[in-house]
């Protein structure tokens, strides 16, 4: 507690224990009257107990006396400064009752709910209970107004990206497994290296048969969030700079189970095309229109062949595989 935290609360004890009468005679009071005017405190003097200079005004002035120093102006400026003294303890005696000490207009971080009052100019501010907000050196209370939307990158990996045979089912339909196992015969590595997924309109060693690349993303980064850009980056592996390279719709839903058994089927939310593709390129695609709003928790593509000339891209599980990037606001 410093010095005039200690000195509030002695004022506030004597404020509290101060009769009307004291022991002390009024004779005695009536000659330190014009100091303790002066001083705006009291104190005990002479080890007795000290009048509340209230009530002794009240006496005074019921009886007609008044105390002057030889003018009105005195009588005032002592009846101003008794005013004075009095709405200073009692705000310190408010202050200390309702559990909050005054605090210094440079102190920050009271907490609580409710407003604060500053006094300009003053070394002191009294903050009501529950109030939040920041003093300044200038008596100036502020308070936090609330966050903004922060924008975000993010770049996410496909969780699945694979290829599919005749997902028309013009002919019996082929699994992934099926699609990337045909797919190490075209890139002539060993049966076990199925990191790429093709993309043939009359893909030969599947006996002349559509091939399509399908990919999904897990968007539940973006839960109400509003997007702002996407782009996709395929990685090429195998392509004679087809112009064609392929077509890029919305899909509906699938994961690994259902496409064992069936191909998901374009849900008419829009389509990009892919353009030239050349052997090792990084393949730069935006495709913000095929990004539902709001954003689901996945997006589901497929790419659709536009050429009988293969493309061949990374998969989900090479070491470059489809990532998406998006650019929001949250």
């Amino acid at each position: 507690m410093n010095g005039s935290q200690a000195k509030a609360k002695v004022r506030v004890g004597i404020i509290g224990a101060s009769p009307k009468h004291a022991p002390c005679g009024w004779d005695d009071i009536r000659r330190q009257s014009r100091a303790w005017a002066v001083l705006g405190t009291w104190v005990l003097l002479g080890g007795c107990a000290i009048d509340n200079p209230v009530f002794g005004l009240a006496d005074s002035l019921s009886r007609g006396d008044t105390t002057t120093s030889g003018s009105d102006a005195s009588s005032t400026s002592s009846t101003s400064s008794t005013s004075s003294a009095s709405s200073a303890s009692s705000a310190s005696s408010a202050s200390i009752s309702s559990g909050l000490e005054p605090t210094s207009s440079s102190d920050t971080g009271v907490v609580g709910t409710g407003t604060s009052a500053v006094t300009a100019g003053s070394s002191e501010t009294t903050l009501e209970p529950g109030t939040t907000g920041t003093s300044t050196s200038s008596g100036v209370a502020t308070e936090d107004t609330g966050s903004q939307p922060v924008e975000y990158t993010e770049e996410i990996v496909s969780d699945l990206a694979t290829c599919v045979l005749d997902p028309q089912a013009k002919q019996p339909y082929g699994p992934p497994f099926l699609c990337e196992l045909l797919v190490t015969q075209e890139l002539m590595v060993g049966p076990d290296d199925t990191y790429g997924m093709i993309v043939d309109k009359a893909f030969i060693d599947a006996g002349g048969r559509p091939a399509w690349a399908v990919l999904r993303f897990d968007l539940g980064a973006l839960a109400d969030a509003q997007l702002l850009s996407a782009t996709l980056t395929l990685t090429v592996i195998l392509s004679d700079d087809e112009p064609d390279s392929g077509r890029i719709h919305r899909a509906t839903a699938f994961d690994a189970g259902t496409l064992f058994t069936e191909p998901p089927l374009l849900d008419g939310g829009g389509q990009v095309d892919i353009g030239l593709t050349k052997f090792g390129q990084a393949v730069e695609l935006t495709i913000t229109e095929l990004v539902p709003e709001p954003p689901p928790q996945f997006l589901y593509l497929a790419i659709e062949p536009l050429s009988e000339s293969p493309v061949v891209y990374m998969n989900g599980t090479s070491d470059a595989p489809p990532v998406l990037k998006v650019h929001y606001i949250k």
